[in-house]
């Protein structure tokens, strides 16, 4: 079988647990949300989705390259943490938008 560094390809391939992913991404996203800009208009201040370039720069400023998955991993969570904004966020509710954006198995079923 072959390996890396010891490591079987199969054990490298295969992503961790759903939680485990979920708390590595929030540690992140909590992160590279700091520093968030916000919009304004009239008399509601909002904050702004995370952009590419903000996460680029957190990349440089932390010495720290995500790979793809991650960043996309990221930007969909921001769209789950804004699209959620005001409701009470659990790990679960943050699991269920993801899945409702198809980016953690299966979408949930409306009628569920």
């Amino acid at each position: 079988m072959a390996a890396i560094d010891g490591v079987p390809i199969d054990e490298i391939l295969t992503p961790p647990d759903e939680p485990v992913i979920v708390s590595y991404l929030l540690r992140l996203f909590q992160d590279i949300a700091l520093t968030r800009g916000v919009i304004a208009g009239g008399m509601m201040v909002m904050p702004a989705a995370l952009s590419h370039q903000e996460i680029l720069a957190w990349q440089i400023n932390t010495r720290r390259r995500l790979e793809p998955w991650e960043v996309q991993a990221i930007v969909r969570l921001d769209l789950a943490w804004r699209s959620a904004n005001g409701k009470k966020l659990t790990t679960d509710s943050i699991v269920r938008e993801l899945q409702d954006l198809g980016f953690l198995g299966k979408p949930r079923d409306p009628g569920a």
